[in-house]
């Protein structure tokens, strides 16, 4: 029994992903950072710049993970599965994912329907132009 609440504890001192510099966030401000990451790594993306498009979803996911545990809202996670999406696609499938890919297109309407010019509106609805 000891060993089983030794394990609890550690799963509750590993915090879910979640670190120092987003375990105080809000759902509204969890969501504005993933969006400011995600909308550089679009423009660093359109800039033919994939490791900086990778780096950018990277550091989105600490964010939209704080989002998804934060917001009851389906979007919240589909945020989160989105930005893990791009910061996991290795560099060497990057534009042929973005040709082919309905997995591809699908997290790319999810990402431009929910971060609007870099503020999401309303838990994120919106396209950017």
């Amino acid at each position: 029994m000891r060993s089983l609440a030794a394990f609890a504890c550690i799963l509750v001192l590993a915090g879910c992903g979640n670190d120092a510099e987003t375990s105080d966030l809000s759902a509204a401000q969890a969501v504005q950072r993933t969006c400011e990451e995600v909308l550089a790594g679009i423009d660093d993306f359109n800039e033919h710049d994939l490791d900086g498009t990778i780096a950018h979803f990277v550091d989105a996911v600490p964010s939209a993970e704080a989002y998804a545990m934060l917001s009851p809202e389906p979007e919240a996670r589909a945020l989160l599965d989105a930005v893990r999406y791009y910061a996991d696609l290795p560099e060497e499938d990057y534009l042929k994912a973005s040709r082919t890919s309905s997995e591809f297109a699908r997290h790319k309407a999810v990402t431009l329907s929910q971060c609007a010019a870099g503020e999401p509106i309303d838990g994120g609805v919106g396209t950017p132009t």
